[in-house]
């Protein structure tokens, strides 16, 4: 008779957890969508008010994918606006208007959070960091790490 208790409460556990666990899927897959939608909201917004394209705004987007994707490079506004296939100045205007940040400050914060987990997860030295991550100079790189850190840290202190 135990057992068969003990059976029987397995078993409604087992099937508690399958359903939680469909429900947590079904819910991320929700969460997925509503992000998704947002954000295409988001660019219809920024199209109206900002005078970007609809093919401008997807341009920028692949500039700052290319970006994420190849940090390490070296980049010139020239470059990216070629390949972008846009002008220099709708380049620079769309990208702080979409992303509030430069292309450069974008290209920074990238290499710098790379850094991070270098150094926290495969504990490379220095230089080797700031060469991975595409800096030139390693006392270049570990000032402009410093001084992220500690705007990190202050900011962190106020929140």
């Amino acid at each position: 008779m135990q057992r068969n208790t003990m059976q029987s409460i397995g078993r409604h556990t087992s099937q508690r957890q399958w359903f939680m666990k469909r429900l947590f899927l079904e819910a991320k897959i929700v969460e997925l969508f509503l992000a998704q939608a947002t954000q295409l909201d988001n660019r219809a917004d920024i199209s109206r008010s900002s005078g970007l394209t609809p093919i401008d705004i997807e341009r920028l987007y692949g500039i700052k994918s290319h970006l994420d994707n190849n940090f390490h490079e070296d980049f010139s506004i020239i470059d990216l606006a070629k390949e972008a296939g846009i002008n220099q100045t709708k380049l620079k205007f769309g990208f702080k208007k979409i992303f509030n940040t430069t292309v450069f400050g974008y290209i920074n914060d990238i290499r710098l959070m790379e850094a991070k987990r270098l150094l926290l997860e495969e504990k490379l030295y220095v230089n080797e960091v700031a060469y991975k991550v595409g800096f030139k100079y390693p006392h270049y790189f570990s000032a402009v790490f410093k001084k992220k850190l500690v705007l990190f840290c202050k900011l962190k202190m106020i929140f």
